[in-house]
């Protein structure tokens, strides 16, 4: 089996990622999340050991996900084991999510097998403003021994706004991995974040055909303080504006974009820091 791997990045900061998040300030919650789907199953089915035997978790809501699933089948004439795990949790300015799929066979007799094992991850947010991000992690697709009919594979990819990838990485076994380490600058909008390990077998029963994927990421969202206008720059537009803002900020809900400290007033410490975050 070939390996492929895809790597197509787009919106790179050239900043490294320590330097680029420490030179700004954090304020405030950045992303919303609107819908997620996140997953565990486990799948096998022999026909010479009788019915499918199945697993599966899903989580609720936006809180913490943490699910291990497993299936297997052994009956003498065959076994087969697959599990999946997951690990995720939503904040209001970091993601993180890992998962793992695992496939193991033994076939002494000859039949028909079906086994998929998959840990899923997709959230969708919306960014109310500019943000700056930085997407880190790993995937990988390995296998010690490979059989006919075997899929395995990973993926981390973020999606903007026209649904266009801004990062991905893809891996698709013959032992393959990807450490990425991605940075930039994201509109407001909405995304959508997705992770994915999946390894499947559909054919003859294989002797010892063993197979390993998962997922390791992280997303990291960092208001850019000072970007009144939300443009992800912070330059002579956003000066003006907190100038011709100077004073109390009106009654809540209504917004005060150029409150950068949150203390209610634009004055002079919200002019510092839009002088000290100047693009």
């Amino acid at each position: 089996m070939h390996s492929t791997r895809l790597r197509m990045t787009l919106a790179i900061a050239s900043a490294p990622t320590v330097v680029m998040l420490a030179a700004r300030s954090v304020q405030g919650e950045t992303l919303t999340p609107i819908d997620q789907q996140r997953s565990t199953s486990a799948l096998v089915d022999f026909n010479l050991c009788g019915e499918p035997v199945s697993s599966s978790e899903a989580a609720p809501g936006f809180d913490p996900f943490e699910s291990s699933v497993q299936a297997e089948v052994n009956c003498g004439k065959g076994w087969a084991t697959v599990f999946a795990d997951q690990q995720s949790q939503i904040g209001a300015d970091l993601m993180t999510a890992s998962g793992n799929a695992f496939l193991k066979t033994t076939g002494p007799e000859a039949g028909n097998l079906l086994t998929t094992a998959e840990s899923f991850f997709e959230v969708s947010f919306e960014l109310a403003s500019a943000c700056e991000f930085v997407l880190g992690g790993s995937i990988s697709a390995d296998f010690t021994s490979f059989a006919d009919g075997m899929t395995i594979e990973a993926q981390a990819t973020l999606i903007g706004p026209g649904k266009e990838p801004l990062v991905s990485e893809f891996v698709n076994g013959d032992p393959a991995g990807i450490t990425f380490d991605t940075a930039g600058i994201l509109t407001a909008g909405t995304y959508t974040l997705l992770a994915r390990a999946r390894i499947s077998l559909d054919g003859r029963v294989p002797d010892n055909a063993v197979g390993d994927t998962g997922f390791d990421v992280t997303l990291q969202l960092r208001t850019i303080i000072g970007d009144v206008d939300g443009d992800g720059v912070v330059g002579i537009v956003d000066l003006l504006s907190l100038l011709a803002d100077w004073g109390s900020c009106p009654a809540p809900p209504a917004p005060c974009p150029a409150d950068l400290d949150g203390d209610g007033t634009v004055g002079i410490l919200d002019f510092l820091l839009l002088l000290s975050n100047w693009s």
